[in-house]
């Protein structure tokens, strides 16, 4: 979960980084060579950091080619699942793509979107209220958009969802043009 700030979403892309090379890490424990490889990589100076995975990854193939080749089943496994939260238009839904194309071209990983939640200042007074939020906002299109957001989740988590960024990014058209209408009333 992440908002559509800037510095929210760098650090969604340095946890999944941070996250991806733990599991290689581990999963390297046993085997020295690469693991020293690993830690080279993962403690260079910020100016000589790793560009993509597939640079390291070609490196563990000279050393052992079975432990590549598990790493890259792992990264094709690997797929998170991003939900924006507290946005504000559907246009940020822009990001999705600049997210995709960070982690396909840097980790070798592809992400699926599970949802586009408005931020409602509403929300605030159902905290004070103690309201349990969806309760307090009824049919608001905000609140809609976390139903959805949960639908998703239970239903498509343990499989890839082809075109998910578009698909939520329609969804988050239709909630803000719901949005302006309820605020125009």
């Amino acid at each position: 979960v992440t908002t559509p700030a800037p510095a929210s979403v760098m650090r969604l892309l340095s946890f999944l980084k941070a996250a991806v090379l733990r599991k290689i890490d581990h999963m390297a424990a046993r085997n020295i060579p690469v693991r020293a490889l690993l830690n080279e990589w993962c403690y260079r100076p910020i100016d000589r950091q790793l560009p993509a995975i597939d640079t390291l990854l070609d490196s563990v193939a000279r050393i052992d080619s079975g432990a590549e080749e598990a790493i890259r089943e792992f990264l094709g496994r690997f797929r998170p699942r991003v939900i924006f939260n507290n946005a504000e238009h559907p246009e940020e839904m822009h990001l999705a793509t600049q997210i995709s194309t960070n982690l396909y071209e840097k980790l070798s990983i592809e992400v699926d979107f599970f949802g586009f939640i408005y931020h409602d200042p509403n929300a605030n007074q159902a905290v004070e209220n103690r309201t349990p939020y969806l309760l307090y906002a009824g049919d608001r299109p905000e609140a809609g958009s976390i139903v959805r957001t949960a639908e998703r989740i239970s239903g498509y988590y343990d499989r890839a969802v082809q075109d998910s960024a578009e698909r939520v990014g329609r969804q988050a058209w239709e909630d803000y043009r719901d949005i302006s209408d309820l605020q125009s009333a």
